[in-house]
């Protein structure tokens, strides 16, 4: 397996496994052989179909620009870098807030990130660009401190220029992964919050996770789920082969290693969010799908997420960790 450029060795594996139960080891073996690692140019296609729609619906040369969701040192700026030579082909502009000139020219907008799961990280991402009032964000209980700091994810906006520009441009936002609901969650706040025309709003995600596709308590593939046919989440929850009360078991175990390893995430320690919540992934999404360069906070909490466990007497290596910092 291969994560970031670095290659998870056997040692790695072996010590990760010899914290589980000797009769649970097999099957948390399987379940990592299962975890899908997606590429960060994953979203060519789909911003190639969005420029082809943009072109084909006007008869003038139109300009577009292209945007990560968030700081230079997030993990939407580092996908970027997989796109460069696909941009240039496309004459799709990287724009830079501190380009008034590039930014008024541009006719559409898009915002590209790896992950959406509440669509609350986005929501404090925007709000934070356009300098918006955060007491109605504190008061709906959506306001993400950490984001808003100085070094936080996303930028704030200086020019008021380029602030009026974005709030009547069209905007695409596209997603690798994302939840079933996050798209019509995200254009809900951004329309409510941030002063955005829902005309000029799209939310594309990729690979859509479905509560029927989740990893342990999603359901099987019936006529009514047509839609997770052809779902990465879908495949890979079908090619875990496992008796049933061996599933069940490792579930178990991995819930109650959650459910202690992620009280001192932020999303626990300071919104005081109930750790069962939150102990299969961030609202227990079951993920097993990560990129190249970032783990989405939506996958089964104990893969990434290290800490205390057993009452403080042992310490949880996760296989791979995310450093402590804001929510997906």
């Amino acid at each position: 397996m291969y994560f970031d450029s670095k290659k998870l060795t056997y040692l790695d594996v072996e010590k990760f496994l010899n914290q589980f139960p000797k009769n649970l080891q097999l099957s948390a073996l399987n379940l990592i052989n299962n975890i899908k690692i997606l590429p960060n140019d994953e979203l060519v296609s789909e911003i190639k179909a969005i420029v082809e729609e943009i072109n084909s619906k006007n008869s003038n040369n139109v300009k577009i620009g292209i945007l990560p969701l968030g700081s230079y040192m997030s993990s939407s700026s580092y996908m970027m870098k997989s796109y460069r030579n696909f941009l240039d082909h496309y004459d799709i502009s990287q724009l830079s807030f501190s380009d008034e000139e590039q930014f008024l020219s541009t006719n559409y907008i898009i915002f590209v990130d790896d992950n959406i799961n509440t669509g609350r990280q986005a929501l404090n991402i925007i709000a934070k660009m356009f300098k918006i009032n955060k007491s109605d964000l504190q008061n709906d209980k959506l306001y993400l401190e950490e984001i808003h700091v100085n070094n936080g994810e996303g930028e704030k906006i200086i020019s008021n220029n380029i602030i009026n520009h974005i709030k009547k441009t069209p905007l695409k936002f596209i997603f690798i992964t994302g939840y079933e609901t996050s798209a019509k969650d995200l254009k809900g706040y951004l329309t409510k919050y941030c002063e955005l025309s829902e005309n000029n709003l799209e939310v594309r995600i990729k690979y859509v996770l479905c509560e029927n596709d989740k990893f342990f308590s999603g359901g099987s593939l019936t006529n009514d789920s047509n839609k997770s046919k052809n779902n990465i989440f879908r495949e890979i929850k079908n090619n875990f082969k496992q008796g049933t009360t061996e599933t069940v078991d490792l579930k178990n175990f991995l819930e109650s290693i959650g459910a202690e390893v992620v009280k001192n995430r932020s999303i626990c320690k300071k919104y005081e969010q109930d750790s069962k919540n939150h102990c299969l992934g961030y609202c227990n999404r079951e993920s097993l799908v990560i990129f190249s360069g970032s783990v989405p906070t939506m996958t089964i909490t104990a893969l990434w997420c290290d800490g205390k466990y057993e009452n403080g007497t042992k310490e949880w290596k996760a296989i791979i960790p995310r450093p402590i910092k804001g929510n997906h």
